[in-house]
Protein backbone atom coordinates (compact mmCIF):
# COMPACT_ATOMS: atom_id res chain seq x y z
CA UNK A 1 0.00 0.00 0.00
CA UNK A 2 2.91 2.34 0.78
CA UNK A 3 4.32 2.09 -2.76
CA UNK A 4 0.91 2.77 -4.26
CA UNK A 5 0.24 5.79 -2.03
CA UNK A 6 3.71 7.21 -2.62
CA UNK A 7 3.18 6.98 -6.38
CA UNK A 8 -0.19 8.78 -6.38
CA UNK A 9 -0.13 11.27 -3.52
CA UNK A 10 2.50 14.01 -3.18
CA UNK A 11 4.02 14.59 0.25
CA UNK A 12 1.63 16.33 2.60
CA UNK A 13 -1.48 15.73 0.47
CA UNK A 14 -2.87 12.68 2.28
CA UNK A 15 -5.17 14.82 4.49
CA UNK A 16 -6.64 16.56 1.43
CA UNK A 17 -7.43 13.32 -0.38
CA UNK A 18 -8.67 11.59 2.78
CA UNK A 19 -11.05 14.40 3.67
CA UNK A 20 -12.43 14.51 0.12
CA UNK A 21 -13.06 10.76 0.42
CA UNK A 22 -14.73 11.17 3.81
CA UNK A 23 -12.00 9.22 5.58
CA UNK A 24 -9.98 10.45 8.54
CA UNK A 25 -6.37 11.18 7.48
CA UNK A 26 -5.01 9.00 10.31
CA UNK A 27 -6.77 6.04 8.71
CA UNK A 28 -4.82 6.55 5.49
CA UNK A 29 -1.56 6.99 7.42
CA UNK A 30 -2.24 3.66 9.13
CA UNK A 31 -2.68 2.04 5.69
CA UNK A 32 0.62 3.54 4.60
CA UNK A 33 2.46 2.28 7.67
CA UNK A 34 0.89 -1.18 7.43
CA UNK A 35 -0.88 -1.01 10.79
CA UNK A 36 -4.29 -1.44 9.13
CA UNK A 37 -5.63 -2.35 5.72
CA UNK A 38 -8.52 -0.67 3.90
CA UNK A 39 -11.83 -2.36 3.29
CA UNK A 40 -13.34 -2.32 -0.19
CA UNK A 41 -15.75 0.57 0.40
CA UNK A 42 -12.96 2.78 1.76
CA UNK A 43 -10.92 2.02 -1.34
CA UNK A 44 -13.88 2.98 -3.53
CA UNK A 45 -14.25 6.34 -1.77
CA UNK A 46 -10.52 6.95 -1.68
CA UNK A 47 -9.93 6.07 -5.35
CA UNK A 48 -12.85 8.26 -6.45
CA UNK A 49 -11.34 11.18 -4.53
CA UNK A 50 -7.93 10.51 -6.09
CA UNK A 51 -9.39 10.45 -9.59
CA UNK A 52 -11.23 13.74 -9.03
CA UNK A 53 -8.30 15.55 -7.45
CA UNK A 54 -5.53 14.36 -9.75
CA UNK A 55 -7.31 13.97 -13.09
CA UNK A 56 -6.75 10.28 -13.69
CA UNK A 57 -9.43 7.70 -14.34
CA UNK A 58 -11.00 5.73 -11.53
CA UNK A 59 -10.52 2.49 -13.45
CA UNK A 60 -6.81 3.13 -13.99
CA UNK A 61 -6.33 3.69 -10.27
CA UNK A 62 -8.00 0.37 -9.46
CA UNK A 63 -5.93 -1.53 -12.01
CA UNK A 64 -2.73 0.13 -10.85
CA UNK A 65 -3.58 -0.80 -7.25
CA UNK A 66 -4.26 -4.44 -8.15
CA UNK A 67 -1.06 -4.72 -10.18
CA UNK A 68 0.90 -3.10 -7.33
CA UNK A 69 -0.50 -5.59 -4.81
CA UNK A 70 0.36 -8.46 -7.16
CA UNK A 71 3.94 -7.18 -7.39
CA UNK A 72 3.96 -6.65 -11.15
CA UNK A 73 6.80 -4.56 -12.57
CA UNK A 74 5.63 -1.15 -13.87
CA UNK A 75 2.04 -1.45 -12.60
CA UNK A 76 1.11 2.00 -13.90
CA UNK A 77 2.21 1.14 -17.46
CA UNK A 78 0.42 -2.21 -17.32
CA UNK A 79 -2.79 -0.48 -16.14
CA UNK A 80 -2.58 1.95 -19.05
CA UNK A 81 -2.01 -0.93 -21.45
CA UNK A 82 -4.95 -2.88 -20.06
CA UNK A 83 -7.21 0.14 -20.57
CA UNK A 84 -5.79 0.76 -24.03
CA UNK A 85 -4.60 4.26 -23.15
Amino acid sequence: MKDFLDRYIPDGQIPTVARKAGIHPNTVYSWKSGRNYPNTMMLVWFFRALSELYGTTYEKIWLDFIYTVEGIDSPEDKALGTLGL
